[in-house]
């Protein structure tokens, strides 16, 4: 039986190589954009209107008017409103959520590549290569450089 302290210190180390990794998505002030981003086009503009609805008291917008004759937003699969890893765009400025939220994705990826070893029965260090994989895999910084807010 795998003692929950080792776990528990492979999960902090994990947190902190985030960190060390991508630490500047944390730089407040700053959102992480390349010319190629989908973040400013599409992103910004539906975690705004939700933003603005919350704040104003409204709850979560279930139409954006202001959208190809007004989509669904609260169901839209790009909106993510109820997503758990976008819930920092209810309570910060969308531009200042960005960097955050992509660091949780990260990090989240790490985690789960974790997970899926200790499922498949491997030992803390080939778990650790997986969950280092997992931050630094280069889809997932390809698909935050094009801007996109993955699932």
């Amino acid at each position: 039986m795998r003692s929950w302290r080792s776990e528990a210190i492979a999960i902090a180390g994990l947190i902190i190589l985030a960190g060390i990794g991508y630490g500047p998505l944390w730089k407040r002030g700053h959102m992480p954009y390349s010319r190629h981003s989908d973040i400013i086009a599409k992103h910004l503009a539906t975690k705004n209107v939700a933003f603005e609805s919350l704040q104003q008291g409204r709850g979560l917008p279930f139409w954006k008017p202001d959208q190809i004759l007004g989509i669904s937003g609260l169901t839209h699969p790009e909106a993510l409103y109820t997503n758990p890893f976008h819930l920092l765009f209810w309570f910060v400025d969308p531009p200042a959520a960005v960097g955050p939220t992509l660091w949780i994705h990260f990090l989240m990826m790490a985690i789960s590549m974790y997970v899926w070893g200790a499922v498949l029965g491997y030992g803390i260090a080939a778990r650790l290569i997986m969950a280092v994989a997992g931050l630094f895999c280069f889809k997932l910084i390809i698909i935050a450089y094009a801007g996109w807010l993955p699932i």
